[in-house]
């Protein structure tokens, strides 16, 4: 049997899983009216873009968190990875109550992190206008202080070049494309009055092997970080290996998030405000 004549069961098998998660997930009438049908065009959408394509959409799931994204691949796949799959679930009990999300996108990661940890203060970095648009309106319900920085991230403050994807989560720092403003961690956490974080989520498209190999003393402040590697473009055992010599145990994504998951984490035993490991 060739990989061609696979293809429509896992197509059949992904659809009955994201459905069969997202009825758990989210309330009756937003699975039913809004996720289910998205789910079914995210298919039709590699044929090409559909006439309701970049839609606004609105589901809650069943603890209340409003969920604003827009009906293209990019927002679809984040919920199913976020919200379905798991893979920023913080493990082994850990309540971080300061979160710094680096490539926030819409939200979805931070909307999260604020339904199921409760955190006291969430600072959000994203460098799209388009995708920061929607992160002030997904924002603005949650409890918690919230701050959402335009800009991109790296090892030093500046400007860098943002090159735009189709889908929308695939968004890079690059050697060309739209001129953005560049925040360093020192600078963001002088910004914000921060003096610690206690998690650091991490997707930037590769740029985390800059921000993480240079200037970083800033890591000191840092109890935990959930990461997702960009093996492509970055020396990820050189990383990991980086992160362990500043003081982080090492847990794989597949240690750590329920379904198997994207996010490596990080977290330094014994600091304060997260349980011992």
């Amino acid at each position: 049997m060739n990989i061609e004549s696979l293809q429509p069961l896992r197509t059949a098998r992904g659809i009955t899983r994201e459905l069969t998660r997202g009825y758990r997930v989210m309330t009756c009438d937003s699975f039913f009216s809004t996720f289910a049908p998205d789910v079914l065009a995210y298919r039709r959408m590699r044929l090409g873009q559909i006439r309701s394509y970049n839609r606004p959409r609105r589901i809650v799931t069943r603890g209340g968190t409003v969920i604003h994204y827009r009906r293209n691949r990019g927002d679809i796949q984040g919920i199913r990875e976020v919200w379905l799959d798991g893979v920023y679930s913080v493990p082994f009990g850990q309540q971080p109550e300061v979160i710094v999300d680096l490539g926030a996108n819409i939200g979805l990661t931070s909307l999260f992190f604020c339904e199921k940890y409760s955190p006291r203060r969430v600072v959000m970095v994203e460098p799209d206008p388009a995708n920061a648009e929607v992160l002030q309106t997904n924002c603005a319900q949650c409890k918690a202080a919230v701050e959402v920085v335009v800009a991109a991230v790296g090892h030093e403050d500046g400007t860098v070049y943002f090159e735009e994807s189709e889908e929308s989560n695939l968004g890079r720092v690059a050697d060309t494309g739209r001129p953005v403003r560049c925040v360093s961690i020192p600078s963001l956490m002088r910004a914000t009055g921060l003096t610690r974080i206690d998690l650091l989520k991490i997707d930037i498209e590769g740029a985390e092997g800059r921000l993480l190999s240079f200037a970083n003393d800033w890591l000191e402040c840092v109890g935990s970080i959930l990461i997702e590697f960009h093996p492509k473009v970055v020396d990820e055992p050189a990383l990991i290996a980086l992160l362990r010599s500043k003081g982080f145990r090492y847990f794989t994504a597949r240690e750590v998030a329920p379904f198997g998951g994207v996010a490596d984490y990080f977290c330094r035993p014994n600091w304060t405000g997260l349980q011992t490991l």
